[in-house]
C-alpha cells in the first residue's frame, strides 16, 4: 500500500546499531524451518506494536493501522522493527465526551 505515509510493507533486515542480520526469534524459526517444523512463510518476532491515528470525536472510524514487528539482535541485544505494515481497520468509540 502506498499513500502519503510512504510505501508498505517495509522490511528491515539489519540491526540499526551493529548491522547484524542475526535475530533471536528469527534464528529460532529458521531452525524450525530447517527441521520441517514450520512453514516457509512464517515470520518470527518477539513483539508487535499496532498504532492507530484517529479523530476521537467520531463514533465509527476507518483508520490506518501501522503494525511494527519487533525482534532482538543476537549480537548487541537491540530491539528493533524487522517489518512494518500499513492496513485499514475500523474502530468504534464508546463513552467519549468532550
Amino acid at each position: 500500500m502506498e499513500n502519503e505515509l510512504g510505501k508498505y510493507p517495509k522490511n528491515y533486515p539489519n540491526c540499526p546499531c551493529c548491522g547484524s542480520t542475526e535475530r533471536q526469534a528469527g534464528n529460532i524459526i529458521k531452525k524450525q524451518k530447517e527441521e520441517g517444523k514450520a512453514g516457509p512463510n512464517i515470520i518470527a518476532f518477539v513483539h508487535r506494536y499496532d498504532s492507530t491515528i484517529a479523530d476521537m470525536s467520531r463514533v465509527l472510524l476507518t483508520v490506518p493501522i501501522l503494525s511494527n514487528f519487533m525482534d532482538i539482535c543476537e549480537e548487541c541485544g537491540t530491539m528493533y522493527s524487522i517489518h512494518s505494515e500499513l492496513n485499514q481497520g475500523q474502530i468504534k468509540m464508546k463513552g467519549i465526551t468532550k
